[in-house]
This record gives structure tokens, C-alpha cells and sequence, in this order.
């Protein structure tokens, strides 16, 4: 019965996670040393482990150099598509319910990119970090899919064990059913053997009774 619990919580936080689309909001957080335009979005079925490695990944792909306590600073990004000149990003995330809430504060030239003052920036800025989101959650959901697939493997294993282990056991089965039978008429045969012997002993008792006596006779 837990089994089956644990089925279906797994099923439903599939069903959960297939209903979720990943969205970039704009909001402002306390990044690059104030109130700064950010990109958020939730990275479903990930850590922030997870989400650190794969940004810091990211950002040294662009040839910045990447430093993290608090906050994960990128200094001298060489994003093309956002700028000529290198740019800062500032990161950061949290774990919440629903997963990791990652935001992410970029330097463009000495402003921060935001949908109202850099909106074709922002927009190319947006899609980066939805396809960041997307390839870490699919990357994470991946991990999972093969570990649950792994288990399924495992219980398959286990089943074609259990079919041996029948089909060994109801060989035995018919092999015991056999040597039975054969003892079972052993059994008969040793009774008849039993029997005649019996007789004999019975009939030799009687040759030995009448020799005993003509020895007896001789004197």
C-alpha cells in the first residue's frame, strides 16, 4: 500500500510539472549594490546547487570572470547579443515550494537592463534566461526520469528473478511429484518383497526344524 502511495504522489507531481510553464517576470531585488530592474523565474525540480553550477557554467561560457558568496557576480560578460562591450551580471536565488526562485540583475553599460528603458535588450535578456530556466529544469528532470527509470529496470529484473525462481520451483515440483511415485511403488514392491520373503524365512524355518530333527535321530 505504501508503494502505491508513493506511485501516485509521483505520478501527480508529474502531472504537476507537465501543467508548469516556466515564466520571466520583471521585478527588482537588492542586486549591484541597490534596487535593481531583475529577471526572475521559478526552475522547477532543481537546486540551488544545481542552479549555481549550471549559471556560473553559463557565465564562463561568455568568458566573464565569476566570483560567488552571497550573490553570483560576472564580471565582463562578452554577451554579443546584448552588447558589444562586456556587461556584469549580478545572481542570486532561493529555495520555495515550487522550486528555485532565480534572480539575475545585468549591467548593460552602466544601467540595468530593464522592459522600459533597453525593451529589445530586455526582450533578448528575457529569452536568456527562459532558455537558462528551461535547460536546467529539463537537465534536472532528465536525472530524475533516468533514477525512476533505473528503479523501473530494477523492478523488472526483479520480476523475470521471481519468474525463474517459479518455473525453477514447479520443476522441482513435478521431479518430487515423480520420486514420489517411483517410491510409492518401490513401497508396493517391497511390500510384496517383504511378503515373499516372509514365506520363505517361513518354508526354511521348517526345512531347518526337520534337519534339526534328523540330526536329533542319529544316535
Amino acid at each position: 500500500m505504501k508503494t502505491n502511495f508513493f506511485l501516485i504522489a509521483l505520478l501527480l507531481g508529474v502531472i504537476r510539472l507537465s501543467a508548469q510553464e516556466i515564466v520571466v517576470t520583471e521585478g527588482k531585488e537588492d542586486l549591484g549594490g541597490a534596487k535593481n530592474p531583475v529577471l526572475q523565474v521559478t526552475i522547477y525540480e532543481s537546486t540551488e546547487s544545481d542552479v549555481e553550477k549550471a549559471w556560473k557554467s553559463l557565465m564562463k561560457g561568455y568568458n566573464a570572470k565569476v566570483t560567488s558568496k552571497e550573490v553570483i557576480f560576472s564580471d565582463n560578460a562578452k554577451i554579443t547579443e546584448l552588447s558589444t562591450n562586456t556587461v556584469d551580471t549580478y545572481a542570486m536565488m532561493s529555495s520555495t515550494d515550487e522550486g528555485v526562485k532565480f534572480s539575475v540583475a545585468i549591467d548593460l553599460d552602466g544601467a540595468f537592463v530593464n522592459s522600459t528603458t533597453h525593451a529589445t535588450y530586455y526582450d533578448i535578456a528575457e529569452k536568456m534566461v527562459k532558455d537558462f530556466a528551461i535547460d536546467v529544469c529539463k537537465k534536472a528532470v532528465k536525472a530524475k526520469y533516468e533514477a525512476e527509470l533505473a528503479k523501473q529496470k530494477k523492478l523488472e529484473n526483479e520480476l523475470k528473478d521471481l519468474a525463474k525462481k517459479k518455473e525453477k520451483l514447479a520443476n522441482d515440483i513435478t521431479e518430487w511429484q515423480k520420486s514420489i511415485a517411483n517410491a510409492e511403488k518401490e513401497i508396493e514392491i517391497n511390500i510384496k518383497d517383504q511378503e515373499s520373503t516372509t514365506t520363505l524365512i517361513q518354508d526354511q524355518a521348517k526345512v531347518v526344524e526337520a534337519v534339526l530333527k534328523k540330526l536329533e535321530g542319529i544316535k
